[in-house]
């Protein structure tokens, strides 16, 4: 079973804002991590971006077919995991 773990943030500036996003996947008990920044973002595309970078790692390792227990912060992304 795979673990997996987002979040994001953004500091706002006037109205632009510069953010970063994480996933740590954590597979047979050894943690990945992934993260990056972005600017002129928001924080919801930024937990989007987390699940996809974390999405696509999973398959370029041949992980993608194990179950996936994600775990956010955001309803909206919390709710397709579970659904």
């Amino acid at each position: 079973m795979i673990e997996l773990y987002t979040d994001a943030w953004c500091i706002y500036n006037s109205n632009t804002c510069i953010g970063a996003w994480a996933a740590i996947i954590v597979t047979n008990g050894k943690e990945n991590i992934l993260y990056d920044y972005v600017r002129n973002t928001n924080e919801i595309r930024l937990e989007m971006v987390a699940i996809i970078e974390a999405l696509r790692w999973l398959r370029e390792q041949k992980l993608i077919k194990e179950k996936i227990n994600g775990y956010t912060n955001l309803q909206l992304i919390a709710y397709g995991f579970n659904g």
